[in-house]
């Protein structure tokens, strides 16, 4: 774990119930919950939680409707949301966050996405970026929404200045940012306001062009995590901030 608010190195926190990887997590101010993505041999439905202000390992939480890695993840304090993932697919998940169990069907996404990167304000809730599929792998730069508390199909809100994925993403309560990515790796982030519809606007650049790195944030700091820069992964945390 680490202190948005502050620098420095992250701690351990604990251990997950499997080794897994290609996940994605959402949270409230007290839990966290993620999907396991994919557990060797093969991808998983499993969900896991964690109470964040106890340091220790995860338990269990229930399953999503379909299993895969490479999702995408959001939420607000009470409802978290899992859409895509691999095998491609337009499914997108809910489940209360303060429960336990299986998670529901809220509709589905206007084109089945993986490696897709989500943000949220507490009302809406953001998706971005796609690896595209075998053979052609056509990426995408499309941005696409939906109302956390209905249920329903997410609706176009605009697009990316690039087509990519492997993205890292934060939000503030009013803006949505994706940074970094691939096809081809660049350093480069975007931004969105929540609240209205239209294009993304350049934010500004990171320190090295990279991707699959993973982003977190509260209200007026977001930090970008870990990722791939080739020829090598890295443990290096870079922040923004949001405003």
């Amino acid at each position: 774990e680490t202190d948005i608010t502050s620098t420095g190195n992250a701690v351990s926190y604990g251990e997950s119930m499997n080794a897994s990887r290609y996940g994605a997590a959402v949270a409230s101010e007290t839990r966290g919950v993620f999907a396991q993505g994919w557990n060797n041999p093969a991808v998983s439905n499993a969900i896991e939680f964690i109470t964040i202000s106890n340091f220790g390992s995860s338990s269990d939480f229930g399953d999503l409707t379909l299993a895969r890695n490479q999702l995408g993840a959001l939420s607000n304090n009470t409802r978290g949301i899992f859409a895509g993932g691999n095998p491609q697919t337009d499914v997108i998940d809910f489940v209360n966050i303060a429960s336990t169990g299986q998670f529901l069907s809220f509709g589905e996404l206007i084109r089945g996405r993986s490696d897709n990167a989500c943000c949220s304000s507490p009302t809406r809730g953001f998706t971005a970026g796609d690896q595209g599929y075998a053979p052609a792998y056509n990426e995408t730069n499309t941005i696409e929404f939906v109302t956390i508390q209905t249920t329903g199909n997410a609706t176009l809100f605009g697009d990316l200045t690039m087509e990519k994925y492997g993205m890292g993403s934060c939000s503030s309560t009013t803006r949505g940012i994706w940074a970094g990515g691939a096809a081809p790796v660049t350093n480069t982030i975007d931004f969105i306001t929540m609240a209205s519809t239209g294009n993304a606007t350049d934010f500004g650049d990171l320190t090295a062009a990279y991707s699959q790195l993973r982003g977190l944030s509260n209200s007026i700091r977001g930090v970008f995590a870990g990722g791939y820069i080739s020829p090598a992964e890295t443990n290096l945390m870079r922040y923004i901030t949001n405003a």
